[in-house]
């Protein structure tokens, strides 16, 4: 077994890391994809400090801990694992603050909940979950999303592609 990996699109190198970093810190959407599942999401970045705020179409606006490796302000794209989501009941009064969606599909896999869900911007999103934590989630069910703290979501610059082609 290796103890770097290299991941090529196309002939051309995208990251040659360690599995690892490959995985929770992917280089290109490309790389966010083609290892492990992730949801990319068009967003609007702005940068106040060491702050990172992502808004999405719907206005919504969602801190973003560890941006990288874009960190510039303006279109960007966020790579979130599904395993990355925190999801709870939406919250009166506070829904810029909420990525608000609708439950479409919950699925048990063994001891996780895969679940689709449409934002009210019409985005698609995967969210997986502890069985035991998503118990309640069902089809046509309203739930408010944000990052479980400490999640490495990645900032990635808008023009870049998510071309499959290996």
């Amino acid at each position: 077994m290796a103890d770097r990996v290299a991941v090529l699109n196309r002939g051309r190198l995208e990251q040659y890391d360690p599995a690892v970093a490959i995985y929770d810190q992917p280089a290109t959407p490309f790389v966010a994809t083609f290892v492990g599942t992730a949801n990319l999401l068009p967003v609007t970045l702005r940068v106040h400090g060491n702050q990172c705020l992502a808004t999405f179409d719907d206005g919504t606006v969602l801190t973003v801990a560890q941006p990288g490796p874009w960190r510039d302000a303006g279109a960007a794209l966020l790579a979130v694992r599904p395993e990355q989501w925190a999801w709870q009941l939406p919250q009166p009064g506070d829904s810029a603050r909420q990525l608000l969606a609708t439950v479409q599909l919950a699925m048990p896999i063994g001891p996780t909940l895969v679940v689709d869900l449409q934002t009210d911007a019409g985005q698609t999103v995967k969210i997986s979950v502890p069985r035991a934590e998503g118990a309640d989630l069902r089809p046509g069910m309203r739930v408010a999303l944000d990052f479980k703290p400490g999640a490495r979501v990645r900032t990635f610059k808008a023009a870049q592609s998510n071309t499959a082609g290996v």
